[in-house]
């Protein structure tokens, strides 16, 4: 939970301060990338949740038989 406010956190201060990558020559702006590992992080811990779930459901399941 740390990590995904920490990144929220960096994604909005590049966003307002207009941050650019100044790695080459287009110099593209920076809070694009944050926003799809940030989504992509979200996404993970989703499926990872819904993966727990799962395992919790058969593991009840075959206790119960």
């Amino acid at each position: 939970m740390k990590k995904i406010f920490f990144v929220s956190i960096l994604m909005v201060s590049g966003f307002i301060k207009g941050e650019r990558s100044g790695q080459s020559a287009m110099n593209m702006p920076v809070w694009p990338f944050r926003v799809v590992f940030l989504i992509a992080f979200a996404l993970l811990a989703l499926q990872v949740y819904a993966e727990i779930m799962k395992s919790l459901q058969k593991y009840k399941a075959v206790s119960h038989e």
